[in-house]
């Protein structure tokens, strides 16, 4: 079975359109999105960040502390952090807070910490989660809980242990039974890493991992696999690792499945050795590609049922 084509059965290619799926979940569901709303929060912003809450302040001078308890909220231009309990380390140096409506000069907040009912809210965009600590130092955020949620306009992101961004490295995390919903297409695995570069002064996307039980889900197709990736600047999207792909009674297997969403052309592999290619391309009459051969330890499988 060198490779397979499913237009000989009058059956739906629905390999390409799952992996085009797969990139779209992968790529584009994230693409325009902003990033995390507590990884734009920064004293060289140039904009203070004022501290209130409902219950009280505390200014800790020794521990170079603030300590903001009931209904706690920190804000920084269209940024805020909200929490139970805000903690905010500073330290000496050039800068400017405002607390409880006075304004302190001359520090410099390098962490804060938030405790209970956290909302991070930037551009439109929420975050949910039971704790969040930023580090204005490192520029790393990180979000735990046993309840989180990064929410836009139509994509929603959960994760089980934590949800990460660095400011510095633009790199977003989502950590233990990630899911990402978009629209009607859902994207689960053991963990989300995606990587951003700035283009013309905002953040896009470079690449998006999914590492581990990956299961993509749109309302026709069920795909699965070991680890899928996506790369914006070849807008090919990758499936690697016991791959499966079924859309009713129909079954396609191999190890490893690609397709390019420029050529819209899908491939799919067999194991170790000569590449076996399933693909709904074909040559230009629709046919199998004669000179694949049939190597590889594992190989490509479909079953279809006429419908």
């Amino acid at each position: 079975m060198p490779c397979v084509s499913c237009r000989p059965l009058g059956f739906k290619p629905f390999f390409l359109l799952c992996a085009a799926v797969c990139a779209a979940v992968l790529g584009v569901a994230i693409y325009a999105a902003p990033v995390w709303a507590l990884g734009k929060m920064s004293m060289q912003d140039g904009k203070p960040i004022e501290v209130t809450a409902t219950r009280e302040l505390e200014w800790d001078r020794d521990g170079k502390t603030y300590i903001a308890r009931g209904s706690a909220k920190a804000v920084q231009g269209e940024n805020s952090l909200e929490g139970d309990v805000l903690k905010a380390y500073y330290s000496d140096g050039s800068g400017a807070a405002s607390v409880g409506g006075q304004s302190v000069t001359n520090t410099k907040i390098n962490r804060i910490e938030a405790f209970g009912h956290v909302v991070i809210k930037s551009d439109g965009n929420t975050a949910y989660g039971d704790q969040g600590v930023y580090d204005l130092t490192t520029g790393e955020a990180v979000l735990t809980g046993g309840n989180l949620i990064l929410a836009t306009a139509q994509e929603t992101i959960t994760a089980r242990d934590r949800i990460t961004f660095n400011s510095m490295t633009n790199i977003m995390t989502a950590q233990g039974k990630a899911r990402l919903e978009h629209l009607d297409d859902v994207l689960e695995s053991d963990r989300l890493v995606a990587t951003f570069h700035e283009v013309a002064g905002r953040l896009e996307l470079k690449e998006m991992e999914a590492i581990g039980h990956v299961v993509i889900t749109t309302p026709a197709e069920v795909l699965t696999g070991d680890r899928a990736r996506f790369v914006a600047a070849t807008n090919i999207a990758t499936i690697d690792g016991n791959v499966t792909i079924r859309r009713d009674n129909n079954v396609l297997t191999g190890a490893r499945g690609q397709v390019n969403l420029t050529t819209r052309k899908s491939r799919l592999f067999g194991g170790e050795g000569a590449p076996v290619t399933g693909t709904t391309g074909g040559d230009s009459a629709g046919q199998p590609d004669a000179s694949q051969g049939t190597g590889g330890k594992q190989r490509v499988r479909g079953v279809f049922y006429p419908e």
